[in-house]
């Protein structure tokens, strides 16, 4: 995804996230974060616009976030060779889960790609 289509800031993030659905759970590594959404790296996309919940906690928090989210990007179908994995946005964020993400964001942007 380049950076003129982005709405939000985003920072880097090195956590696990667990995508649920009524057909399966998977465990993904997250390696960016904004209150849109996330990338996951090394995630293959099987059915798009598929809604699936994302559990995580921030690196700096205790707090689990359960959002609801669905696919948008996909390096594979992009044909991006550089990283691999899926774009996740976020349907469903909580205002306090947002505000959450909003300071992760605000204080590790310096370092965000």
């Amino acid at each position: 995804m380049t950076s003129e289509k982005r709405k939000h800031l985003r920072a880097p993030v090195e956590m696990w996230v667990k995508e649920e659905s009524e057909e399966h759970y998977f465990v993904h590594r997250a390696s960016n974060i904004s209150i849109g959404g996330l990338f996951l790296e090394n995630k293959v996309v099987v059915k798009k616009n598929t809604i699936s919940t994302y559990l995580f906690r921030l690196p700096t928090s205790q707090q689990l976030i359960v959002v609801q989210g669905k696919p948008v990007y996909d390096s594979i179908s992009e044909k991006k060779k550089n990283r691999k994995g899926t774009g996740i946005k976020f349907l469903d964020l909580s205002p306090e889960a947002k505000q959450l993400i909003r300071d992760y964001v605000h204080a590790h942007q310096n370092h965000a790609e």
